[in-house]
């Protein structure tokens, strides 16, 4: 009696799909697939210029408020010290960066 056993085409199917992950990742990191736009030319739409004033201060509602109306940012994502955060490109985001007192210690867009 002949036993055919399932795991080499499973181990195929696997190996298969990881020359397909790489080809990807190397297609999206030599440049053939479309890249954010540098920082300078995003749109004006997330000033944080004006926010400069929210540098020292304790991060609340009140000031998320505050400086997303005042950097023009659809927006805002709070950055506590160690929090994972995605590396994508927003322009219309205003990112206030914490200390570990929950005072701001940087205000940038993207």
């Amino acid at each position: 009696m002949r036993r055919t056993t399932r795991f080499p085409s499973l181990a195929f199917l696997i190996g298969a799909l990881g020359v397909v992950a790489a080809c990807a990742d190397s297609a999206r990191t030599s440049g053939t697939a479309q890249s954010a736009p540098p920082h300078h030319a995003a749109s004006a739409s997330c000033d944080a210029a004006r926010v400069a004033w929210t540098t020292g201060e304790r991060v609340g509602e009140a000031l998320t408020d505050k400086a997303q109306r005042d950097s023009g940012a659809h927006l805002v994502r709070v950055i506590r010290p160690g929090q994972a955060v995605t590396k994508d490109f927003s322009p219309d985001r205003l990112n206030l960066d914490l200390d570990a007192d929950d005072k701001v210690v940087r205000a940038h867009c993207g």
